[in-house]
Order: structure tokens, then sequence, then C-alpha cells
């Protein structure tokens, strides 16, 4: 990962939860006299990978409804059934993709769904022994729980459990946020920030943004606004965008919103697996017409 290249017979020093050394084994063995040894002869030693995009608790919702187009699955489907869905629920999901991104090398996600109290994607995360920033997802039809959710997840858990977990605000598209709740929500992080907060662990930003190609049309049907250029471009119109935002998906852009996403040093997680498990990439003709 760096300019040693690959080390193909290297070895890795562990103290306590610090790496301490890496290098050639040749050389390192003879340093380090009286440690545990691992063999991990024929296999691959690299730093954990980073999930940037996730939906934890959605795990037990794995393999319902699948094949429809992103609005029918959401508004007929997945709403309808998160209804039911209880705090408990949610933590088990959370707990088994805790469980299999740890077995996969995946040491790190970043989750956006909804907190509730005493069981909840931090607590998952936080049992399991995963990094992870957890979020929580506002919705224009939410705000006043969102309100509450976001203040007890950022006082219970930010920065905690060693500084494993850490929090994000999640408007959760251009679609269901509306532009005045968009642009409220910045003050909210805010002040988050100032009680909770700190320069090098800051509470970020994390959504759903340009995910279909007719996103423009799901936001003027729900709020009546017309969005004449691309959906970067609308947010962008609301000051909501800086360097602290993991934008989701990012598969319908102009020329002009990658741009955007650049000069306002944007994270872009592009998720290539999302849009073909639903029904839209055959649709909008991905594949082609066979």
């Amino acid at each position: 990962m760096d300019g040693q290249g690959v080390l193909r017979d290297g070895a890795v020093v562990v103290e306590d939860s610090n790496i301490v050394d890496v290098g050639e084994g040749r050389l390192l063995k003879p340093k380090y006299r009286g440690y545990e040894r691992i063999d991990a002869k024929g296999r691959v030693v690299i730093p954990g990978l980073v999930n940037t995009h996730q939906h934890a608790a959605m795990s037990i919702l794995r393999g319902y409804a699948d094949d429809y187009p992103l609005r029918e699955w959401l508004e007929k489907w997945i709403w309808p059934f998160e209804r039911h869905m209880t705090g408990y629920d949610m933590y088990v999901g959370a707990l088994l993709t805790a469980v299999e991104s740890i077995m996969s090398g995946t040491t790190t996600v970043n989750t956006m769904y909804f907190y509730r109290d005493q069981y909840n994607e931090a607590r998952a995360f936080a049992e399991a022994g995963i990094r992870g920033i957890i979020g929580h997802g506002c919705l224009s039809w939410n705000k006043d729980r969102d309100a509450k959710d976001l203040e007890d997840l950022a006082r219970l858990w930010h920065d905690k459990n060693a500084g494993t977990i850490r929090v994000s605000v999640n408007p959760h598209a251009p679609y269901t946020v509306d532009p005045e709740y968009m642009k409220e929500l910045r003050p909210v992080t805010a002040e988050l920030n100032r009680r909770y907060g700190s320069a090098s662990h800051p509470i970020t930003w994390h959504m759903h943004v340009a995910e279909t190609s007719d996103e423009p049309k799901k936001i003027e049907d729900a709020f009546g606004i017309r969005v004449k250029k691309g959906v970067v471009e609308y947010l962008d119109s609301l000051g909501v965008l800086d360097d602290d935002v993991i934008a989701a998906h990012c598969v319908s852009l102009t020329k002009r919103d990658i741009e955007l996403l650049a000069n306002k040093g944007v994270k872009v997680s592009h998720n290539p697996v999302s849009n073909p498990k639903l029904d839209q990439c055959r649709r909008n003709r991905f594949f082609g017409d066979g």
C-alpha cells in the first residue's frame, strides 16, 4: 500500500491493538523473539477493507423484493416492511452485517439506517468489535423524531467504544428530504459537532445522490421543484455540499455535477452492484436490448 510494494516474505508485528512493525520476515523474526506467531503462509495480509455505503440493519431483508425498480422497491415493498421493524430487528440485522464484514476482511462500515433506543446498529457494531460510522436517516415526514434520534445517537455513541464508533447525519436523498429541511440539517450538524465532535473526529454527512436517471423527476413529484440541470447542481444550490459528505451511488451525473463533486471535495461511493440487483440497469438499457 506504499512505496515498499508487495513483501513476498513479509511479517506484521502487533502489540496489544497496535501494529508496531512491518517488513521482511527474515529481518523481523530474530528481532521479536518470544512473540506469539500466526502462520499466514500462502495468504495475503492487507489493511482492513472499508465499506463506504451500507444499510447494515437491512441484511435481514436480504432476498426480499429483488428485481423491482428502485422507486417501486422502496415505496411498495421496503418502506411498508420497515414500519414493522423494531429496534431489536435492526440490531440483529446490523450484528449479522458486522460479523459477515469481519469474516470478509472489512474492518470499517459506513452505515445509514435509523437510530432506536437500547437496540440499534451502534450497539451491534460495538459488540462485534468492528469500526463503524453510524448514521440516522432523515426524512421530511419524520422530521420531529429525527431531531431526538440524532441528538441521542450523537450523545451516546459518537467517538465511543475506544473511538471505534462515530456518527453521521444522513439526509436520505434529495427526493425524500425537502430543500428547506436539507438546509436545516447543516446547522443541526454544526451544533452536534460543537457539542460532541472534534476537528479530528467530526460528525459527518452521508446521503444518496443521483442513484437513478429519473431522480430529477422524483424531486419534482415530491416537492414540485424543477431540477433543470443535475442533481448535484441542485444540492449545491442549497449550500449543503462540502468535504464532509459521502455521496452514495452517483451513477447519473452531468459533467458539471462531476466538477462540483470534485470542487467541493465530496467523497463518492459508487456501489456498482446495487442497481443491477434491482431492475435499474435493464430498464435503463445498461446491457443493451438483448
